[in-house]
Parts: C-alpha cells; structure tokens; sequence
C-alpha cells in the first residue's frame, strides 16, 4: 500500500474528495470507438483502441468490452478500454465484470485484469477464489457477483486512493495474455475525482478553529 499526500489526507493537510465523477459501461455507446463524458476538467474520453464497443450481459451483470476477439464483448488479447483525463485525477473506485476463476467456462488459470496508469505503471486485480481476489494497488477488491458460471464475476475495487499518483490515463488490458487463457473481463464503472490542492484541509481547519475561538470570547 502506497502512502503518499492523496492517501493520507489527514497528515498531509489536504482537503477531502468532495465532488467525484462517475462513469459507467452505459455511457460508452456500442458500435463506437471513442467517446467524452462530463465538461472542463472533470472531461474523461474512452477509446477503444482495436475495435468497437460492445456490450454483454451474463447472469445480469453488463459491461463493456470490445467487439470480436476471443470473446466478443469482453477485453482480451490486445484489445484494451482507454481513459484519458482532461486534469489529472485520483481514482477512488473501479468496477470490472466477467472475471472468472479458474475452472469456470473454460478459464486457466483463474483471470486477471490489468490496469495500466500514465501509460507506465501496471496494476493487477487477480481472481484468487469464487469470491475473493487481490488487487495490487492501495484500497481492497470485494466481489460483487460470484465469479462461477451462475454468477457474473464481478468485483468492486475501492478505496481513498488506488494508485497514490495524479492519473492522466488508465488502460484496461488482459493480464494474462500469451499464457493460454482467454482472460476476458468487462468494464463496469470508474470514479475520479480531481486532485485536492496541497494546504486547502490545513486552510479549512485554521479559519474553524479561529471561529470557534472567537465564539468563546
């Protein structure tokens, strides 16, 4: 786990995330390959690099993925979703979906999707059970929908802070490429919000505190 001033909002005096932005498989329109959501420095465009986008639903879980490929709709091989931020952000939650365990429709070894920040640094989210999994970054994944064939394999990433760095890009890659396996899985959502400015949570407390001091006179 990273600690750096956007993890440890209370020792490093800086504000809390107080207007996070959204974005879900639905607001990536199928047959598309890019697309902008939100305004000014809040704006976020989704690519997709290789082909369209394209949506699947298994046992009433829906993501986003990517026409053709080993699976169509899922991300695999070298297909990948893109996020480029208009300001960087941090990143406090990030929903993928058809991450299967090994076993389940064919899947070995069990899953895994990789997350690449600012086109350099590489985090996995690695399926470990039917309904746990490790994630590489700060925070913790929690499974939403079984990872079995009954089930959607869906997992839940969050937390203040998953990568301890101001995000310009994620990708969203197979990461288990060349091994053999299908390593397929959907996007689900993304939360961001913009980076706090240094100093604002130091700022806010001293005008409280000379406000409450000036109640007691």
């Amino acid at each position: 786990m990273r600690m750096t001033c956007l993890t440890a909002i209370v020792a490093c005096g800086v504000a809390p995330l107080a207007h996070a932005a959204v974005i879900t498989e639905a607001d990536l329109t199928t047959g598309a390959t890019s697309g902008m959501k939100f305004s000014g420095a809040m704006a976020v465009t989704v690519t997709s690099p290789v082909r369209e986008f394209r949506h699947k639903t298994v046992n009433g879980v829906r993501a986003a993925g990517v026409k053709g490929g080993s699976v169509n709709g899922e991300i695999d091989n070298a297909e990948s979703i893109r996020f480029d931020f208009a300001s960087p952000m941090t990143v406090s939650a990030l929903e993928v979906a058809h991450l299967y365990n090994a076993g389940e429709f064919g899947d070995s070894p069990a899953e895994v999707a990789l997350v690449r920040v600012n086109d350099s640094l590489d985090y996995l989210l690695q399926v470990t059970s039917e309904t746990t999994a490790d994630w590489s970054g700060s925070g913790s994944a929690t499974n939403t929908s079984i990872a079995t064939e009954a089930g959607g394999g869906a997992w839940l990433v969050a937390g203040t802070d998953l990568f301890g760095i101001a995000v310009t890009s994620i990708e969203l890659l197979s990461g288990n490429t060349g091994n053999g396996s299908k390593a397929d899985f959907g996007f689900v959502s993304l939360t961001y919000d913009a980076v706090p400015a240094p100093g604002a949570g130091a700022a806010l407390a001293t005008a409280a505190l000379f406000s409450t001091r000036r109640r007691r006179v």
